[in-house]
């Protein structure tokens, strides 16, 4: 392992919040590689803005699948394109004012076999609790790990594509086979909540669909 580290960034629209995260990052947490997954957004400033980026940064790439696939293909694509040895997959709206990748490549280096994330839930957070069984989980705005874990963990199970519910797969996916879910409860590195997808009747519809298959795959058939 060369420690090399990619930020994978899926975006779609909301230039603000993707230009505030650059700019932190570069300010305080430099990786070697930064890919911004562009999921077909349709706002010019934010087309604009991140080819700016990409033009003037060496480490950015920027990817554009030929259609919008929603925040679990986009993310899985782009983990697949990584080079880096490490990876963290990072919602546009976080906020990063410390060395994530200095802590993050320090957390592997003591037990590779983790997979980390901002905050670990092992209460009832209603997405997590089925009839008393708690699932714990590292809610998905900020997941990072060897690209060999993730390829163990086979990634974003793409049943809960577009989003919601995927995070919560993954880390009963990791515990099921092993592997120690790592929270940095950091102050610095934080979630604004909703502020990309936010939430409303489609999402809650989505978010209801999405419990229902992972109570099948986890509750019912166990698989």
């Amino acid at each position: 392992m060369t420690n090399k580290v990619s930020f994978i960034i899926p975006i779609y629209n909301h230039w603000k919040l993707i230009n505030d995260l650059l700019c932190q990052i570069y300010d305080h947490s430099l990786p070697d590689e930064i890919i911004v997954v562009d999921d077909c957004s349709t706002d010019q400033e934010t087309v604009d803005g991140i080819k700016w980026w990409a033009e003037n940064y060496d480490i950015i790439k920027i990817l554009r699948p030929e259609e919008n696939q929603g925040f679990l293909k986009s993310s899985n694509y782009g983990v697949s394109q990584a080079t880096g040895d490490i990876v963290c997959l990072i919602s546009s709206d976080v906020r990063v004012e410390d060395d994530l990748a200095k802590t993050v490549k320090e957390v592997i280096a003591l037990d590779p076999k983790v997979l980390i994330g901002g905050v670990l839930y092992s209460h009832s957070t209603g997405w997590n609790d089925f009839e008393g069984r708690i699932f714990k989980y590292l809610e998905g705005w900020l997941l990072c790990f060897t690209k060999e874990t993730w390829a163990d963990l086979g990634g974003f199970d793409e049943r809960y594509a577009p989003s919601d519910y995927e995070d919560v797969c993954l880390s009963t996916t990791a515990i099921q086979k092993g592997y120690s879910l790592i929270p940095l409860n950091n102050p610095k590195i934080k979630h604004m909540g909703g502020g990309t997808y936010g939430y409303d009747e489609t999402r809650t519809a989505r978010t209801t669909a999405n419990r229902e298959k992972f109570r099948a795959k986890w509750l019912t058939t166990n698989s």
